[in-house]
C-alpha cells in the first residue's frame, strides 16, 4: 500500500466496517432521510448549489464558473 488512510485514529477498514454495520442496522433508511437545517447543499451537474433558508424563503447561490 502506498498510503495509510485513517479517520482520526481509526484505520479505514474499521471505519468502513462501522459504515456497513450502520447501513444494515438502519436498513438503508439513512439514504432517504432529510434533515431540516439552516443551509442545504444540492448537487448539480457542475459543482453544487448552496441554499440558505431565511424565514419562509430560500435564496440560492450558484457555483462560480471556471473558464
Amino acid at each position: 500500500a502506498d498510503y495509510n488512510v485513517s479517520v482520526t485514529n481509526q484505520p479505514h477498514s474499521e471505519v468502513a466496517a462501522l459504515a456497513i454495520f450502520l447501513d444494515r442496522y438502519n436498513q438503508g433508511s439513512e439514504l432517504s432521510a432529510t434533515v431540516e437545517g439552516r443551509m442545504e447543499v444540492v448537487p448539480r451537474e457542475r459543482g453544487k448549489e448552496i441554499r440558505n433558508r431565511i424565514g419562509n424563503t430560500i435564496t440560492t447561490k450558484k457555483p462560480k464558473r471556471k473558464d
